[in-house]
């Protein structure tokens, strides 16, 4: 027989989890944290120039796990140049979260992913080329294809990530970016930018 602390600890193993807990590390917040919350914003990619597109507001901080620009459609790519993602507070200077990528005549199917430290290119996965595409190898939880970091807003100025890019006048592509994150601040939050 079940001593008397076997059984309380089952019996309250065998509760079913309110979602009172849910926002006070509990395990819900614990497996949110795991694989984090997803956000995507279809970009319309197009300048003359040096050019910036504004993909996600940040509130508060977050640990962004994944970051990447998927090509999903094409009229010309064939002066894309200098590919890379920043953060940029408005009235302040961008920060830098990757280094710049030639992305001259991507395609549909192309994706440039952040892969490395902020001072490393973004990753440009060619898929006319195929292959295999690895991440930084590093103690856990930092293996994997993806490099996170954390984006903190600027006090008082609205923060985004943004893609930047230098195109020319016939600069024509259609991208989706998307990123998974999870807070690290009571208000910590990425929102699809305007």
């Amino acid at each position: 027989m079940e001593s008397m602390e076997q059984a309380a600890v089952l019996n309250a193993m065998n509760k079913t989890m309110s979602m009172e807990s849910v926002g006070a590390m509990s395990v819900h917040d614990m497996l949110a944290q795991a694989s984090g919350h997803a956000i995507e914003k279809e970009l319309a990619i197009a300048g003359d120039g040096v050019t910036s597109l504004d993909c996600f507001v940040v509130t508060g901080s977050v640990k962004v796990l994944e970051l990447w620009l998927d090509i999903t459609a094409v009229v010309d790519s064939t002066d894309f140049e200098d590919v890379q993602f920043d953060l940029f507070p408005t009235g302040g200077a961008a920060i830098d979260i990757t280094d710049v990528v030639n992305g001259d005549a991507c395609a549909v199917g192309d994706q440039f992913i952040k892969t490395d430290a902020k001072t490393v290119a973004l990753t440009y996965i060619d898929i006319a080329l195929g292959g295999v595409t690895e991440g930084v190898a590093g103690p856990p939880p930092q293996v994997g294809l993806f490099t996170h970091f954390v984006a903190s807003k600027k006090t008082g100025a609205v923060t985004n990530i943004r893609l930047t890019f230098n195109g020319d006048g016939s600069t024509d592509i259609t991208g989706t970016v998307h990123a998974r994150y999870y807070k690290l601040s009571v208000d910590g939050a990425l929102a699809v930018a305007a």
